[in-house]
């Protein structure tokens, strides 16, 4: 039986991290499993307990200087729990005691391999406390919660460092992903690369693909918010990290739009108490094609609604119109539209929202992922502990009524 997890976090921007590792410490306590939460934030030397089960982290587990990773010492597995598309994170799969998981389908078929089996699909949660008063104001018509990523500062960089097949394949690879909900952004950069005769093992295939990344998820934000003709936006957000400068905010990429106010940074809780106070969430995720982002579920359980980007994971579990709004990729010319027929008529905005977020607070909290971590952890527990010769077979705690 799982009975103890040692759960590692560290700061990150907006310490969204550090609030999910708190409400799925509360989740996972709940189902009666014992759970040990390890902050490195201010002390990297914080001591593991003798006895755990489980170790796991919402992407930080980073290898020691020899290329190992802490667990490839302690011999106990640990679960890398990834929220960003998986080729950030492919080290971990050096080690038989990695286990990962992905909140997009198509990032665990591309993790699999006949050499490494340990991946699932664990999409975003909210906890099941998270609720409103529908009584209370909504001050903000519109939001955008997000980091500015600058995207043309970006282009400017790649454009000057690169050759220009490679900046050719970014700049393909960056039409397939924002052309359509399907095709994610390896899929989008292998197929570019085999257009322009370029092998992955010649070309730099990591760089590519964070330009992709990077560009497409800034240049969808903007033209979503840009799209808007005549609602009064709010976007709260700072800007992106990344090495390549500079990294311009928010009041430059959107100059030009006077109906646009541009907030500072907040953090993960207080963007929930933002949300308490919107009509609509506009939420942006080019870089997930089939699988979720908190804030469509959070904006819901908030009481916003959200409008988001399209992706066949939502689709199946969402009914668009119904219990959320989808935009088309490249369809930001009709969101102005939507958004001033949804704040003219507040029982229909309404009654969406209320449809959405019966779906969310049924279906998509942390007791509902704990749920789903209680039936595919233990089989992959075992296989990862018979490869290190230490066959140690664990069954499901038993459901609690």
């Amino acid at each position: 039986m799982i009975k103890k997890i040692v759960i590692c976090t560290h700061y990150n921007l907006y310490e969204s991290k550090i609030y999910f590792v708190d409400r799925f410490k509360e989740a996972l306590e709940r189902r009666g499993i014992q759970t040990v939460v390890l902050n490195s934030s201010n002390n990297p030397n914080i001591a593991f307990p003798k006895y755990y089960d489980l170790s796991c982290s919402f992407n930080v587990s980073l290898p020691m200087s020899d290329g190992r990773f802490f667990y490839d010492v302690t011999k106990i597995p640990h679960w890398n729990i990834l929220v960003d598309p998986f080729f950030y994170y492919t080290d971990y799969l050096k080690s038989p005691l990695s286990i990962l998981s992905c909140v997009d389908r198509l990032d665990c078929e591309h993790l699999k391999s006949p050499v490494f089996q340990n991946v699932f699909f664990w999409p975003h949660a909210v906890e099941r406390e998270l609720k409103y008063d529908p009584k209370d104001e909504r001050p903000y018509d519109v939001v955008m919660l997000g980091s500015c990523y600058d995207e043309e500062s970006l282009k400017k960089h790649w454009r000057a460092g690169t050759t220009p097949r490679v900046t050719a394949v970014i700049e393909e690879a960056i039409d397939l992903v924002l052309g359509d909900n399907k095709t994610p952004i390896y899929d989008a950069t292998m197929s570019a690369l085999k257009r322009h005769q370029l092998s992955p093992k010649e070309a730099p295939l990591d760089k590519i693909l964070f330009y992709v990344d990077n560009y497409s998820r800034g240049h969808d934000r903007v033209q979503l918010i840009k799209s808007l003709k005549n609602a009064q936006v709010h976007v709260f957000g700072g800007t992106c990290w990344r090495e390549e400068k500079p990294i311009l905010g928010w009041s430059n990429s959107l100059i030009d739009m006077p109906n646009v106010i541009v907030h500072p940074a907040v953090p993960y809780a207080e963007s929930l108490e933002i949300m308490k106070k919107s009509k609509i969430i506009l939420n942006s995720m080019p870089f997930f094609k089939s699988g979720s982002h908190e804030r469509i579920f959070t904006s819901l359980a908030c009481g916003a609604l959200p409008i988001t980007s399209d992706n066949l994971w939502v689709r199946e579990h969402f009914l668009d119109g119904r219990d959320l709004k989808i935009y088309a990729p490249k369809g930001w010319d009709r969101v102005s539209d939507w958004v001033d027929d949804y704040l003219g008529n507040e029982k229909k905005r309404l009654e969406v929202v209320e449809q959405g977020r019966g779906i969310v607070m049924s279906d998509h909290t942390w007791d509902n992922r704990v749920e789903s971590m209680i039936k595919e952890l233990p089989p992959i527990l075992d296989r990862s502990l018979r490869l290190c010769g230490e066959a140690r077979p664990l069954q499901a705690p038993e459901t609690h009524g």
